[in-house]
C-alpha cells in the first residue's frame, strides 16, 4: 500500500483559531509532483476539497469525499483570532495548551478523538492501492503517530504545503 498526502494550499487569513471553519487558501497553479493514484481521498472542507477536485481532473482518478478526514474540531473556538480566545478565555486556553495531548477545546475534539477517525479510516484503505490524500496538518500528524513517531516529534514537523509526503504503511499499526 502506498499512502501520499499533500497538504491544502497555504490559508489567507493568519492569527483565526479554525480546524473545521472553511477559510480562503492561496491560488495555486500546480505542485511539483504529483504520484499516480488509484484513488484520491479529502475532507469535505473546501480547502482540501478543491486541490482534490483539481488532482482529481488532471490524475482522471475518483475523489472521495470524507468529512472524517476533517483537521481538529476547535468548537467554540472555531473562527476567532487566537487574541479573542486569550482575551476571553484564557484560563481555558491556557489549561488546553499545557495539556493538548488530553484536553480538549471547549466543544472540541481532543487528539484521541481525532486519532480514533483517522485511524479508522486508515485502517479501511485497501491495502492494493495507491491512495493520494488531500490533508490537513493535524490528519497527517496523527497517521505519523500511528505509523510510531512520538506526538511531541509529530507537533514538531513542520507540514508543508502542496507537497506530496509519503507516509507510514498502514502495517505500521501492529508493529508499534
Amino acid at each position: 500500500m502506498s499512502l501520499v498526502a499533500i497538504r491544502h494550499a497555504p490559508p489567507l487569513t493568519s492569527g483565526v483559531c479554525y480546524g473545521v471553519t472553511n477559510v480562503a487558501v492561496a491560488p495555486f497553479d500546480a505542485l511539483e509532483t504529483v504520484p499516480n493514484a488509484d484513488c484520491i481521498w479529502t475532507s469535505d472542507l473546501t480547502r482540501c476539497r478543491e486541490v482534490a477536485h483539481r488532482l482529481g481532473q488532471h490524475l482522471a482518478v475518483d475523489v472521495q469525499v470524507r468529512p472524517e478526514l476533517r483537521e481538529l474540531d476547535f468548537g467554540v473556538w472555531e473562527g476567532r483570532t487566537w487574541a479573542a480566545i486569550e482575551a476571553d478565555d484564557g484560563a481555558r486556553l491556557s489549561h488546553w495548551m499545557e495539556n493538548w495531548k488530553s484536553a480538549r477545546p471547549p466543544g472540541g475534539e481532543g487528539l484521541a478523538e481525532l486519532s480514533a477517525r483517522i485511524e479508522a479510516w486508515w485502517r479501511s484503505l485497501d491495502p492494493a492501492a495507491c491512495h493520494l490524500w488531500i490533508a490537513h496538518a493535524g490528519p497527517m500528524r496523527a497517521v505519523q503517530v500511528l505509523g510510531g513517531m512520538s506526538w511531541d516529534d509529530a507537533m514538531a514537523w513542520k507540514v508543508p504545503y502542496l507537497k506530496a509526503v509519503e507516509l507510514p504503511m498502514i502495517r505500521a499499526i501492529g508493529d508499534r
